[in-house]
């Protein structure tokens, strides 16, 4: 199997248990792996039942982006930051999101 920068490896996570575990192991505060982890849940919310082009959920995505982060030493901030990155634009925000831009 070809390997390159994109391709699966251990060293990156496939999953977001596998993301908190390798960012544990990287020496995480509690207080990191809790906002990581609340992070992870806003964007499951928002991105619920989308899939990206290639038909896997989006999520998905968004978990490789921050595992990413974390291989190549990224802050804490960015790697948060990598998680959320696609929230406003596939996002589900639903009342929000009619609201904003709107003049009231």
């Amino acid at each position: 199997m070809l390997k390159g920068p994109l391709m699966p490896s251990p060293e990156r996570a496939q999953s977001s248990l596998q993301l908190l575990l390798h960012f544990q192991r990287t020496g995480a505060s509690s207080r990191e792996l809790c906002v990581l982890r609340d992070a992870y849940l806003l964007t499951m919310q928002l991105n619920s039942g989308l899939v990206t082009g290639g038909g896997k959920p989006t999520i998905t995505h968004c978990v490789g982006a921050a595992s990413l982060a974390l291989h190549y030493g990224a802050p804490f901030d960015v790697m948060t930051a990598a998680i959320l990155h696609d929230a406003y634009l596939v996002g589900d925000w639903g009342r929000l999101r009619r609201g904003l831009g709107e003049e009231n």
